[in-house]
């Protein structure tokens, strides 16, 4: 499966839990979307709760959350991103200027359910199974490759902010009867 992400807004190399909670909430219509185009719109099954332990879904319950991950370890699945960073820079500075590394582990950990009770913001609604947070991935553990060209944004803004786009492709780790032509 292929799809692009989009971002526009402020990604620090120090994020906060309320960085990551409002990428997540600008991604979160389009992963919603997402799930009413082919392959996905076949598989509404995954948006609900497994009907038996260790059933196939999409929906992951954390710090009394519930998402709704497009690729997790369950259904067998390992993201590759290409990922185009615009910001208010020179090509190549921002590993010299603006950590790099850091601003990447931001961007993860808001593609992700959350790891920890401290990453959960306080401004984030209330979920549940009829109505979770729609997330790219379970665990940021399981992306397999990333590959990221940098670029000036042409447009005035802080330090800070960056226009993203996301090239998402998915892969299958394992065949199952729910997965495979989500690969």
């Amino acid at each position: 499966m292929r799809f692009t992400l989009y971002y526009d807004g402020p990604l620090p190399a120090r994020g906060k839990p309320s960085v990551k909670a409002e990428i997540r909430s600008a991604l979160d219509p389009q992963l919603r979307e997402l799930w009413s185009h082919q392959p996905l719109v076949g598989h509404a099954e995954l948006l609900q709760p497994p009907e038996k332990e260790g059933g196939l879904s999409a929906l992951v319950e954390k710090h009394g959350h519930t998402f709704a991950a497009v690729v997790s370890e369950r259904l067998g699945m390992r993201p590759e991103l290409d990922i185009l960073l615009l910001r208010p820079a020179a090509p190549g500075d921002l590993v010299i200027d603006g950590d790099i590394d850091n601003r990447l582990k931001t961007l993860f950990d808001a593609l992700s359910a959350p790891a920890q009770p401290s990453q959960v913001h306080d401004t984030m609604r209330e979920t549940s199974p009829e109505d979770p947070c729609h997330v790219l991935l379970e665990d940021d553990r399981l992306i397999t490759r990333v590959n990221v060209e940098t670029d000036r944004l042409l447009a005035p803004a802080s330090p800070d902010h960056v226009r993203l786009t996301i090239r998402v492709r998915t892969r299958l780790t394992k065949m199952m009867w729910g997965n495979v032509d989500l690969g």
